[in-house]
C-alpha cells in the first residue's frame, strides 16, 4: 500500500510542538481506502495508532507514515497484527461503554460452534445490567450447540465426511441415487 506524500502539506509541528492529526475520513482519503476499512482495523486492533478526543477519532500523521502497529494487546504467536484465535465456545474480553442515550452497552467476541467468531452485545440501564444481559445471551448461544459432539478439532477428515453424509441422509436433502455416487 503506497501512502501519498500530498497530505498534509506540512507534517512538522506547530508553534506549540503539536503534530497534525487527521480524522478517519482524511485518513481514508490519504490512503485511498474506504472508511469502513479503517473502522474494521480499529475493531480488529490493527492499523495506525488512534487517539480519542471526546467522540472524535484522530490519527497522528507521524504514526501513519511510520507504519502500522497493533493498538490492542499484543497477540501470542503467529501474525503480530492478528488477534489470537478463540477456542470454540469461548468469549473474548467484555467491554462496556456508555451510550449517548445514557444507557450502557456491553460487547464481546464469541466463537460459535461453527468456528465463526461473532460479536455479541447487550444494553441495559446500568453497566452491571448490560453485562448481565450479555452473559445471558452468551449462555443462550452455548445452548444452541449441536448435541452430538463426536467431532472435535482433532477428528479425522473421514469422520467429518461420515457425519456430513449422515446429516444429508437424515434431512433427505438429496436423492438416494445422487447420494450413492
Amino acid at each position: 500500500m503506497k501512502i501519498r506524500d500530498t497530505y498534509p502539506p506540512s507534517c512538522g509541528t506547530d508553534y506549540r510542538g503539536l503534530e497534525p492529526l487527521m480524522d478517519a475520513a482524511e485518513l481514508t482519503s490519504y490512503l485511498g481506502l474506504p472508511v469502513s476499512t479503517v473502522y474494521d482495523w480499529r475493531v480488529r486492533g490493527k492499523g495506525p495508532a488512534a487517539y480519542w478526543f471526546g467522540k472524535h477519532l484522530k490519527f497522528a500523521v507521524s504514526d501513519v507514515r511510520r507504519g502500522w502497529r497493533s493498538t490492542a494487546k499484543p497477540p501470542t504467536g503467529g501474525d503480530p497484527m492478528s488477534w489470537p484465535r478463540l477456542t470454540i465456545g469461548t468469549v473474548g474480553d467484555i467491554t462496556i461503554r456508555k451510550l449517548a442515550s445514557g444507557r450502557f452497552e456491553a460487547r464481546t467476541r464469541y466463537r460459535d460452534w461453527d468456528g465463526k467468531t461473532r460479536q455479541v452485545q447487550s444494553s441495559g440501564a446500568t453497566a452491571a445490567a448490560a453485562e448481565r444481559g450479555l452473559k445471558a445471551r452468551l449462555v443462550e448461544r452455548s445452548e444452541l450447540q449441536p448435541a452430538d459432539t463426536t467431532l472435535t478439532p482433532d477428528s479425522l477428515f473421514a469422520d467429518l465426511v461420515a457425519y456430513w453424509l449422515a446429516d444429508i441422509d437424515m434431512e433427505g436433502r438429496i436423492s438416494r441415487t445422487t447420494r450413492n455416487l
